[in-house]
């Protein structure tokens, strides 16, 4: 993988998936849709677990 200068760069939300761990592996149980990740992460009084996967777009 090479380097990037982010400072021309913003961050997006690629992809949430809330699941859980059995026995070491992932199990995804669904995904986020865009109208729940959009405006970022908006956590409630419900334990959640969620595996986040960033990107980056130029500016």
């Amino acid at each position: 993988m090479g380097t990037y200068d982010l400072k021309d760069r913003g961050m997006i939300l690629n992809r949430v998936e809330e699941g859980r761990f059995e026995n070491g592996k992932w199990i995804m149980l669904r995904v986020w849709n865009g109208d729940q990740a959009v405006d970022g992460l908006n956590f409630t009084d419900r334990a959640q677990v969620l595996k986040v996967k960033l990107g980056t777009y130029v500016k």
